[in-house]
């Protein structure tokens, strides 16, 4: 059966476990199943991008999971490292204002430093929350291409709540290679063959 939309994804958890009595219950399996996805999927369809005049401090969207990239469009397009908090206050330990080269996330919140001294604009590509799914919103791009991670994540889900470990141990290996498959083949797609780079107190680019 075709499992791209919420009343099917919920049926074939149902048909997948082979049970009836638990119709009430499988909601809550989507909903923990989603949460599970937005820990572990990083791919493509879940980037967002936003622009905003850069300022030391500046609030996160509301359905942020991770940052991809953060850079600067001034001139020329200038990325900024990733440090955390504690490395970022070492890294610029003077309250001097400048270009932004670097950034962390303390809280709702990013940082940018050194603080601008002037006007810049911050373009953020960011992982963000699945759009839920529910009777208004039936479907999403991750249900839609890649349904194994949906139903596996339900299967995981409802068999914690059976308490049936045999059957939670197998559906949650399924999962996270569904997971990994996933990832591999978009870091393949987004990367076109090109090799990773690392940089020193950067994200992986």
């Amino acid at each position: 059966m075709a499992i791209t939309t919420y009343a099917e994804i919920q049926a074939a958890v149902a048909n997948w476990a082979n049970r009836t009595d638990l119709t009430s219950e499988i909601p809550d399996f989507v909903t923990l199943c989603e949460e599970r996805i937005n820990a572990k999927l990083r791919c493509r369809e879940m980037v967002a991008r936003i622009t905003s005049p850069a300022a030391e401090y500046m609030g996160l969207p509301d359905n942020w999971v991770e940052a991809r990239e953060v850079k600067l469009t001034t001139d020329r397009t200038i990325v900024l490292d990733y440090y955390s908090p504690i490395a970022i206050d070492k890294q610029f330990p003077d309250d001097g204002a400048g270009q932004p080269s670097g950034f962390t996330i303390i809280g709702p919140q990013i940082r940018l430093l050194p603080p601008p001294s002037g006007t810049y604009t911050v373009e953020i590509a960011y992982y963000q929350r699945l759009a839920a799914l529910s009777d208004s919103n039936t479907t999403n791009t991750i249900l839609e291409r890649f349904p194994r991670i949906y139903l596996f994540g339900c299967l995981v889900e409802l068999n914690n709540f059976v308490m049936d470990t045999p059957s939670l141990q197998r559906y949650e290996a399924l999962f996270d290679e569904a997971i990994t498959t996933a990832n591999a083949a978009d870091q393949a797609a987004t990367h076109a063959g090109g090799t990773l780079r690392v940089t020193l107190g950067s994200n992986v680019v």
